[in-house]
């Protein structure tokens, strides 16, 4: 495999261009210095593709995953001119060039940006795929469009929020930690941070300028709500957020969301992306802003032997 990692550090051009996740900024904080990048170029020279890639080794064994807090990962093409009947045959070549320069894994699991679309590519190579669903906010429309796309009920949540004000400081990150947690914990779900990792994630966004943290605070002078986002190439991320027990979470939610989506209007951002849900009551609230709905794949394939024994026995591995 040849090491291309310092040429992309260079290619700070490039950087700007690409969804926040497959930036070095953001890599450096999330896997260390544990990351490795592989590119397909075009005639000319340029970068049409690339493939972000953590090799995690368990017991001996290289395992090729999506890091912590990484919705999307792996595979990015990037925005081409190609008509529809021309795009699959050029999508195909280049994965088949980023492909061939990967280190020999055990295991393969990443997934791929919403504005990819040619899962077909993946299956024909022997990979399982599945089907996610996020919501994306088109911030391109006019604040009246923007407004008439939400519901009525959760309209109403934001035209009563007089007596709340927002804070973007760091000062309430101690307090958003414990809540974040209790917001598994409490359905008896594990908690999949450290806490210490979150803390520093967060606090290293915030200070290089690609995240914001926001706490709602009531007329109490309380902090009741929180939300953490991030920013990258036009998109504006929503990855964390919750509510103090015993808050009116739903409008609390719905105050703070609303405020993170107009932040990024204002900022000429031109989608909000919520990043999706597995829980269908997350996915339906998420929906009530108006976001159109952006299906992503997650891909995995097991090429050891071992390693799909050892997934039958400890699933979770």
């Amino acid at each position: 495999m040849v090491n291309y990692k310092q040429t992309f550090l260079a290619n700070t051009a490039l950087h700007s261009t690409l969804p926040i996740f497959y930036q070095p900024s953001w890599l450096n904080v999330v896997c260390g210095n544990n990351w490795q990048v592989v590119a397909s170029h075009l005639i000319n020279g340029d970068v049409a593709a690339i493939f972000i890639f953590l090799v995690d080794v368990k017991y001996g064994i290289k395992l090729l995953r999506t890091p912590i807090l990484t919705p999307y990962s792996g595979l990015y093409i990037l925005p081409t001119l190609h008509t529809s009947s021309e795009l699959q045959r050029y999508q195909d070549i280049h994965i088949q060039a980023l492909l061939v320069q990967l280190p020999k894994c055990a295991y393969f699991e990443f997934c791929t940006f919403p504005t990819f679309q040619n899962f077909a590519a993946f299956t024909y190579l022997g990979y399982n795929n599945m089907a996610r669903v996020t919501y994306w906010i088109d911030l391109t429309q006019t604040y009246e469009q923007l407004l008439k796309q939400v519901q009525p009920r959760k309209m109403r949540y934001i035209n009563n929020a007089l007596d709340y004000r927002f804070c973007t400081a760091l000062i309430y990150l101690d307090q958003f930690l414990p809540c974040h947690k209790n917001t598994f914990t409490s359905k008896g779900n594990k908690y999949p941070y450290m806490s210490s990792f979150l803390k520093s994630f967060i606090t290293s966004a915030v200070t290089q300028g690609w995240g914001t943290f926001y706490t709602l605070i009531d007329a109490h002078q309380k902090a009741v709500a929180f939300l953490f986002v991030v920013h990258g190439a036009g998109v504006t991320t929503q990855l964390l957020s919750c509510y103090i027990p015993g808050a009116s979470s739903n409008q609390c939610i719905t105050i703070i969301t609303w405020h993170a989506i107009l932040k990024s209007f204002q900022q000429n951002n031109h989608t909000y992306d919520f990043e999706g849900s597995d829980m269908p009551k997350i996915a339906k609230f998420f929906g009530h802003f108006g976001g159109q709905q952006k299906t992503y794949y997650n891909f995995t394939k097991t090429p050891s032997t071992l390693w799909r024994l050892k997934q039958a026995l400890l699933p979770h591995s």
